[in-house]
């Protein structure tokens, strides 16, 4: 089970720190390798990750979602006539046995059916309902559900199938394999929601995804890959799940065997408590120094050479570092303080370097009172062009004093040396696959 949060902006098999495409390609060597069955013939490479999401967000197209199974089918089979053609027409390109193996497997699981799967039996009793203090009708869930979203019947929501055919669930098989990406959670404009409100339930297309894999496809055990999925935040109990958890409710019996980075363990006990994971931790990427740019960069030289004569050098290059700290963004991050202590955006147009005193900007209307000396102490008055302009803006300039910039380069040398050497994780890990050389 793979990912696409938050939806419609690329992001369909992603995980944190983690490189699925490729991971996913190693999986299925190694299931291979293990003897698993993936429908391939001796000596035929696996599907490659990328094409395999790249088919996943074929499926996830709105238009193929409203076709149906049969739409999913279509969309599948012209991506790959459309990489063979690629292939073709691009030497440099080896798309001829692109999705080698690779089928559509899913249904329009309709409303009846989903309301079937999320029955209770009529002759369960308080041992099979487990620890809860009365014996709920057998349709609750289904009731919790239409209380939610609306009746099941004329439901036409998130990942629906045009003509009322229930809910649109597909992904794709290599021989006993299926590959799927979780449903998204459904809450638009407050995708988080779900997460914290005790009278939702999870859209009836989630429900169907879950429910079509335990009954329908009956897979084995199912792996969620990467950090992280949603369907052990699912409302329910926070501690002990009951059979009225939505977590429980839609992993069931399946084993849940979860991919996660080793330096999250506390949002892993989660899955493991509430989603019942087995959990397989993997490596995060090697960590690297973030380094400077080329603006940053610049301006250290800059500050490096100001810092050898800083007396002789203010007036030089003040205006030059003020201009590279605005165009790197770096004056959010270490704003200049003015006299007023407030910050204040400089740049080389607005300051006043040491005795040059100028007027900050006239007000709507008013006249501007006390003397204004230039460098050669001339007195400036706004001209009659200016009042008439009225409530239009006039650069404010800022008076820039020898130990005021001297502090502020001071703080600039110290923040740009804590950014050069600032740690972050370099690439993404490969699941099964150690760090290169270089990396390590």
């Amino acid at each position: 089970m793979l990912y696409g949060f938050p939806p419609g902006v690329g992001a369909t098999g992603t995980a944190a720190l983690l490189n699925v495409p490729k991971s996913l390609e190693k999986l299925l060597e190694s299931l291979r390798g293990e003897g698993y069955d993936l429908g391939l013939e001796e000596g035929t490479q696996v599907p490659s990750g990328e094409d395999l999401v790249e088919a996943l967000r074929a499926l996830d197209d709105g238009r193929v979602v409203a076709g149906g199974v049969d739409a999913a089918r279509k969309a599948v089979e012209t991506l790959r006539l459309a990489k063979q053609e690629e292939s073709s027409s691009d030497s440099s390109k080896d798309s001829s046995n692109a999705l080698h193996g690779v089928s559509v497997s899913g249904a329009n699981v309709t409303p009846k059916q989903l309301k079937q799967w999320l029955t209770f039996p009529e002759t369960w009793g308080p041992t099979q309902w487990g620890p809860i203090p009365f014996l709920p009708a057998p349709d609750v869930l289904v009731t919790r559900m239409e209380n939610a979203w609306g009746s099941l019947d004329t439901y036409a929501g998130l990942a629906t199938v045009n003509g009322g055919k229930g809910s649109y669930v597909a992904g794709l098989q290599i021989g006993n394999v299926f590959v799927g990406i979780q449903p998204a959670l459904g809450v638009e404009g407050d995708p988080m929601r779900l997460l914290f409100e005790r009278d939702l339930t999870p859209h009836p297309q989630y429900a169907a995804y879950y429910k079509w894999l335990q009954h329908t496809y009956q897979a084995d055990a199912v792996m969620h890959f990467g950090m992280h999925g949603t369907v052990e935040w699912l409302p329910g109990s926070p501690l002990g799940n009951t059979s009225l958890s939505w977590s429980d409710q839609l992993l069931g019996a399946m084993p849940n065997v979860y991919v996660y980075a080793a330096n999250n363990p506390s949002e892993s006990i989660i899955a493991k408590r509430r989603g019942y994971g087995v959990i397989v931790s993997h490596n995060v990427p090697p960590y690297g120094r973030a380094g400077l740019y080329k603006q940053t960069s610049e301006l250290r030289e800059l500050l490096s050479e100001y810092r050898d004569a800083p007396s002789a050098n203010f007036h030089a290059l003040a205006g030059s570092v003020f201009d590279l700290c605005a165009s790197a963004g770096l004056d959010a991050d270490v704003p200049f303080v003015g006299q007023d202590g407030d910050a204040v955006r400089v740049t080389s147009e607005t300051m006043v370097l040491e005795e040059v005193e100028v007027a900050a900007e006239v007000g709507d209307g008013g006249d501007e009172k006390g003397d204004h000396s230039s460098k050669d102490g001339d007195e400036k008055t706004p001209d009659a062009g200016d009042e008439e302009k009225g409530s239009s803006s006039k650069t404010v300039k800022v008076k820039i004093t020898a130990a005021a910039f001297d502090a502020y380069a001071s703080s600039l040398f110290t923040y740009l040396g804590v950014l050069e050497n600032r740690l972050f994780s370099e690439g993404l890990h490969v699941l099964g696959g150690a760090p290169s050389d270089e990396a390590a």
